[in-house]
This record gives C-alpha cells, structure tokens and sequence, in this order.
C-alpha cells in the first residue's frame, strides 16, 4: 500500500501545480475504484495475451500515467481503509473484512481524505458512490458511517451485493440501495445505476469536488450484464470478463459525462482494490496466485492517473 498511497500523493501534487500554473484553481478530483480487477485484465499493462476489451481504460492509460508498482493489500475493506485515510490497517484498525455480521468498522477518528481536503481551506463539495465497505448493518454506525466520514452524500451499497443488511437476496439486478443513511430498493443493473448516481452527484456539486465512485464490478456474483451475448452458462472467466468489458464502458459514460471544462480541471484516478478473482485467472496465470492472497497476482493493482488538463 506505501507505493500506492505515495503514487496518489505524487499525483495530486503534480495536479496541483499544474492546476496553479495554468488555471490558478484546485482540481477536481474522480477516485475510480474497480473491485477485483487485477492487471493481468487490462491489455494496457501487457501482462496477459487475453484480456477483457477496456478501450476507455486503455485510452486513459495512454493520456496519463500507469504505475506497474502499485500495491494495495489482498482483500477489499482493508484496502478502501488505507486508500482514504493513507495509512495501513495495523494504524487504522481495518486490517481485514468488515463481514455481514460484524460489529467493527473503519473508526470515525480516522481522517479520510474527504475530510482532508475539506479541511485543506478549498471547501471541497464531496460524494461516495457504489460499495463502502468500511462499515456494516450491525457495526455503531452502520449505514450512516460514509456521511460520518466526511462524504456530504452517500448512496451505494455497504457491503458486497450478494449480501447488503437488506432483508432478502439480492444481486447486480435486485439490491437495497442507501441513500445517505435509507435503505431504497433497486430494480436496474448495478454497474449502470453507479455511473447514473455519480453522474447526478456532480450535477449537483460545486467545484472543486471530490468524487469517489466504487464500483461492485467484477466482483462475485458472476453474471451475464446487459447487452452481452453471452449464455448463461458461459464459464466463469467469459462471465468476468463481460463484466468487466461492461465497467469499461460505464467508466466511459462517467468520463464522457464530466462537461469539457470541469474535465479539464478534473484529476483522474482508477485503481483496482485487490488481485483478479481466482475464478477469472487464466493460465498462465496460477489461481491460486490471486485474489486473498500475498503473492503479486493478489496485491499488485492496476493505478492509471490522468492529471488536469490532459484529457
């Protein structure tokens, strides 16, 4: 996580003093969170012969910068922990899952960056869109904690989408959505309902803002998304894929979303909270080598930063 957390670092620090210099303004800030998605599925890295097709990805790749050494820790919570408080779970206390039934979550004394930069004197307006994952239905603060962590607006889901505090099964199509601490039902696809929230969060945010969008995708459970041709019976790794093909596009329409001036003040960040699923490893990858795990398939992530004015 040190090399990860000091990249994010570099990047706000060339974005702003090339903000300073050409625009004299703070940047904007979109902090992409991708969920399972390791390197070895974005052709821009060429760590794989067969990737997932990311054209959106690969063209911010090509228009900013990608970090190989980019390293968070294997599992979800205790990633997203370290990413917004930049310290490492043995400080923050989130050194593994935060689980259904959990009663620990992220402490509301941790600085996340929204409260940062809050407090940085740019009166940052500041949104949490998609999976939290910090807090859970039975921890102290449960469905409140985003908004208790510095976030103005919060709506997306706790915890993974198989199993949210909600009182019956839902997934990708059906889930319980919270909406700044309220529990609303959804009947849409998550992946597109993301993008759909983010896109009205910044409708209503004034700059500077700082936008933090994660995504469920391509995390369990494996599916055939919308528009896909795929049969449902597809193996596991084609169903990844299509998953992660249909981030790639959604990720498009965000980016396509930010009007052409506040994009150009805006700093972009995608990263991937942890290694590839072991269900989506391909050889010659090992899946044993993967998600969970210590080894470089399980903590090594993707980290693409586009700065302000370069889009």
């Amino acid at each position: 996580m040190p090399i990860l957390a000091g990249a994010l670092a570099l990047a706000v620090a060339l974005a702003r003093q090339e903000t300073r210099a050409a625009v004299r303004e703070r940047p904007n800030v979109l902090l992409i969170v991708a969920d399972d998605v390791g390197t070895d599925k974005l052709a821009a890295y060429g760590e794989h012969a067969r990737t997932p097709r990311t054209p959106r990805l690969d063209a911010l790749a090509a228009e900013g910068m990608l970090f190989r050494n980019a390293y968070a820790t294997p599992l979800c919570s205790s990633t997203r922990a370290a990413l917004l408080t930049g310290r490492h779970g043995r400080r923050n206390g989130m050194g593994g899952l935060v689980r259904g039934d959990g009663k620990w979550e992220l402490p509301l004394d941790e600085v996340t960056l929204a409260e940062l930069l809050e407090r940085g004197g740019a009166d940052y307006a500041s949104a949490a869109i998609g999976k939290w994952h910090l807090s859970g239905p039975h921890t102290p603060s449960a469905l409140r904690h985003p908004n208790l962590q510095g976030f103005e607006h919060f709506s997306g889901v706790i915890q993974n989408l198989y199993f949210d505090g909600a009182p019956e099964a839902s997934n990708y199509f059906h889930y319980h959505k919270i909406v700044d601490g309220v529990f609303t039902q959804v009947d849409g696809y998550a992946t597109t309902v993301t993008t759909d929230d983010a896109l009205a969060a910044l409708a209503r945010m004034s700059e500077p803002w700082f936008l933090y969008v994660a995504y469920n995708a391509a995390h369990a459970p494996l599916h055939v998304p919308p528009g896909s041709d795929l049969p449902a019976g597809a193996p596991k790794s084609a169903l990844y894929d299509a998953m992660v093909e249909k981030l790639d596009q959604e990720i498009g329409r965000l980016l396509d979303g930010i009007p052409a001036e506040p994009r150009r003040r805006t700093l972009v960040v995608f990263l991937g909270d942890n290694g590839t699923d072991p269900n989506a490893i391909l050889p010659p990858r090992d899946p044993e080598q993967g998600k969970a795990t210590l080894y470089e398939g399980g903590i090594n992530v993707p980290l693409l930063v586009a700065v302000p004015g370069r889009a």
